[in-house]
């Protein structure tokens, strides 16, 4: 990404940023104070992005949510009080309102949009002023609409999920999250299977807030989940940061030698570099080894299956 620099002069470093600056370095923390950051959903997993975007630098936020801070929503997000949930606090504002004093960066900018939504022209309009997007929804509808801007209007989207397997009697079995950056030459939300396509005409027709619709969904199997927890969703926020501050969008493993090189003196852009060019040259190693693994394992299960074998 490049700024111009008469429009956007390269910002000093500030004493707030020191620790943070010290891993990545000068060059792309100032790049990150350049950011204009659209954060889509204000709720437990876009208020944890929101309150890191705000320390770590970044000098301006859109934040969007028509929502309103509810009861049940005070186990997750952060910020909210009991009050917000008596005054009907919306949460947009209310984010807006709480990181703005906890930022980083001397003149940090917090729009709320509490009025409008992605999948309006209004609120579309809005988000293609940004250079970056959050997908922190769990409706198909505007996961459809991020996943469209995307590809149509080349403005890279992060977006990420949390999901659980219960017992029938609530048990937890286990849970996990996940974050995916989509974009050209990257596989689209549909086909990582972050929204149902199928669902997006009901969520469009306002039939996923139908309780009848929804009994239906839940007897066939695909009943939209909303089962959360305070650390997974801080957890998942932390996830989606990783593509801001490290360059070439890497995983964990890819993130964490990066880490530990640029511990030991090595630039962060060499760092990055080596650890992307290595995980080009194992992915080669990659594709025969689990295709040969698939050919072994199906090999048996036919074996297995033939009649008269034991």
């Amino acid at each position: 990404m490049h700024f111009n620099p008469t429009l956007k002069p390269v910002p000093r470093p500030r004493e707030e940023q020191l620790r943070s600056r010290s891993v990545w370095g000068e060059e792309r923390q100032a790049d990150i104070m350049r950011l204009r950051v659209g954060v889509i959903g204000g709720g437990s997993v876009g208020s944890g992005v929101a309150e890191i975007l705000s320390r770590i630098g970044v000098g301006e936020l859109y934040v969007m949510d028509y929502d309103f801070v509810k009861k049940h929503n005070l186990d997750r997000l952060l910020h909210a009080t009991q009050k917000d949930a008596e005054k009907r606090v919306n949460k947009a504002k209310l984010l807006c309102k709480r990181i703005t004093e906890s930022a980083t960066t001397k003149d940090f900018k917090c729009t709320p949009y509490d009025k409008t939504s992605v999948v309006e022209e209004e609120g579309y309009r809005l988000v293609l002023d940004c250079d970056v997007l959050f997908s922190c929804v769990d409706r198909p509808w505007p996961r459809q609409v991020l996943n469209h801007i995307a590809y149509t209007c080349l403005e890279p989207v992060v977006d990420g999920g949390v999901s659980f397997k219960l017992r029938e009697d609530h048990r937890l079995i286990h849970g996990m999250f996940r974050a995916q950056t989509v974009g050209p030459e990257r596989a689209c939300l549909n086909c990582l299977g972050g929204y149902d396509p199928g669902l997006v005409q009901q969520d469009r027709e306002g039939s996923l807030e139908d309780p009848a619709y929804i009994e239906q969904l839940r007897r066939v199997g695909k009943e939209l989940q909303h089962e959360n927890i305070m650390s997974f969703s801080l957890g998942l926020a932390a996830l989606e940061m990783i593509p801001i501050p490290i360059p070439g969008m890497l995983g964990i493993y890819e993130t964490s030698l990066t880490a530990t090189l640029i511990t030991l003196g090595v630039p962060g852009a060499i760092s990055a570099s080596a650890m992307i060019l290595l995980r080009l040259v194992t992915s080669v190693f990659d594709i025969p080894a689990t295709g040969y693994a698939a050919y072994r394992y199906r090999y048996q299960v036919l074996m297995k299956n033939l009649p008269g074998s034991a």
